[in-house]
């Protein structure tokens, strides 16, 4: 109906369903971190022996890698559902990778740090100079989770939460009955389908289900 069965999506993969870390390798090339990575994956999931499914991505410019691990069950399910629904797929990620990418976008992200607070069920993603990447699915009530985010970003007692959809580039136009606010995490995945190249690639979907625009 809407005339773009051609193009392949980017889903993003439910918070609750994906487990999400940051570990710093300090002084390992870029040509030995895929033989590194995958020796420290089996200590950050409580799966079984070839449960998990896992993707992970250095951040610019920095020693740490952002990884998420999902139960390869999940991974098989979401697949069943798009193919028997005939959509083309390009990538499986996740909420931090997306959002990572998002804030830079058309600029830099906050000076010193920042938490930013939304989706539903809400989930908390932030960085700082002490933590390059937080992401954490929030429970009620949310102003406990919060507080506990931003001590361990190490930000200012006093900062507030921002909302989600107030560190994304903003829109020239929404399609009719959507809002930020509420799309936030929607509006990131769509930004990181446009625009691949410019996103961290973290890619849970195997290379075998993977369609290309």
């Amino acid at each position: 109906r809407a005339g773009v069965s051609h193009l392949a999506a980017t889903v993003l993969l439910p918070r609750a369903e994906v487990i999400v870390r940051t570990l710093s390798f300090p002084g390992v090339p870029e040509k030995d971190l895929p033989t590194a990575v995958p020796l420290q994956v089996d200590s950050l999931h409580p799966f079984g022996e070839d449960e998990a499914a896992f993707a992970w991505t250095r951040l610019p410019g920095a020693s740490h890698v952002l990884i998420g691990i999902a139960h390869r069950s999940v991974i098989e399910r979401y697949s069943r559902l798009f193919v028997e629904a005939g959509v083309k797929i390009a990538a499986f990620t996740f909420s931090a990778a997306v959002l990572y990418s998002a804030v830079r976008l058309l600029g830099a992200p906050p000076a010193g740090g920042f938490l930013a607070v939304g989706g539903d069920p809400p989930e908390a993603y932030g960085e700082s100079p002490a933590r390059p990447v937080l992401s954490l699915l929030l429970e009620t009530p949310l102003e406990t989770p919060a507080a506990l985010a931003a001590a361990d970003l190490r930000l200012e007692p006093d900062a507030a939460p921002l909302p989600l959809a107030s560190i994304l580039p903003g829109p020239r136009s929404l399609p009719e009955g959507f809002t930020l606010e509420d799309g936030a995490l929607a509006y990131a995945a769509a930004l990181a389908s446009a625009c691949p190249r410019l996103f961290l690639k973290a890619n849970l979907l195997p290379e075998e289900f993977r369609s290309a625009n």
